[in-house]
This record gives structure tokens, sequence and C-alpha cells, in this order.
């Protein structure tokens, strides 16, 4: 059977963007699915943006405590309108740098869910209107869309040295 591409990676997050590269620099024809930004949770929901409101406290917090070093902080003001356009601004700018460095690798991206038809063909399903888009082959496929954390019971566990960790 011909394939389209060598690998499509289904998900451009830290891991998928990861892989595509790499495969893509050992000479295999690539495409990445993504169905938001890319960069995935860390760039676009996480840690970025928590570690520009973290910078952004912090700087309040040392203004606050600055008059022993002789600075009067008078008058500050915090507009979060501008602290979150900020914030916005950084992470588009992030996943625009992930795009071009897809792009010039030669990665074909598409926007969209990925749906496997068999195990080597996938449909690319619009994220709004759930219409497929495209249908795409290749030889391997890796799926790397990250998870959502989960509480489950101790009872979950079958090892009988979990359930006996509340009497020690």
């Amino acid at each position: 059977m011909e394939f389209e591409f060598d690998l499509i990676v289904v998900g451009a997050g830290s891991g998928g963007l990861a892989a595509a590269k790499r495969a893509a620099r050992y000479g295999a024809k690539v495409a990445i699915i993504e169905a938001n930004q890319i960069g995935g949770t860390c760039v676009i929901r996480g840690c970025v943006p928590k570690k520009l409101m973290v910078y952004a406290a912090k700087s309040k917090k040392n203004m606050d405590s600055s008059e022993g070093y002789g600075l009067k902080n008078e008058g500050i003001n915090f507009e979060s309108n501008i602290l979150l356009k900020n914030v916005r601004e950084e992470v588009s700018r992030l996943s625009n740098l992930h795009r071009n460095s897809l792009k010039k690798l030669n990665i074909t991206i598409f926007e969209g869910l990925g749906r496997f038809i068999t195990q080597n063909e996938l449909e690319i399903i619009c994220s709004n209107t759930k219409k497929i888009k495209n249908k795409i082959s290749s030889k391997k496929i890796l799926i790397s869309v990250g998870c959502k954390a989960i509480v489950i019971s101790k009872s979950f566990f079958v090892i009988p040295a979990f359930n006996e960790i509340d009497t020690i």
C-alpha cells in the first residue's frame, strides 16, 4: 500500500512536537494534527500562562516591600485586563514559534481532530462543525494527545502494601 506520510502525529504538545521534529530531521515525511493551538497544555493553558501570572504577583509583592530600599510605590494599580492581554500575546507568540519550526522542517500541519478509519488511515475532523475535512494515511501513527488527571480509589490497587499505608 502507498502511504502519503511516513509518520502522522496526533497532538502537537511537547511530546508530539518532539517526535514530529525528530522524525522529519531523519528524513521522514511527517504530518501533525492538532485541534487547538500548537504547543500543548504547558504552553497554552498551563506552565507558561501560570508563570507569567506568578511573576506579576511577585512583582507587586516586591514593590510593596521596596520601601525598605528607599523606593516609594504610591499609586500602583493592577489592571488584570492588561496582564491577560499580554499573557495571551505571549502564548500566541510561542505557539507561532512552534508552527514556524514545523514548517521549516516541511511538516504538514492539519488543524482538527484525528479519527481512525483503519490502522493506517485517519480522518481530519473539524473541531467546530465535526465534519470531515481530509483523509490521510501513514505507515506509522503516533498518538500524543496527553491526558486528564483522574482520582482513583485505593480499592483500584491490588498491591497489599498500598492498602496498609493508612495504618503505618
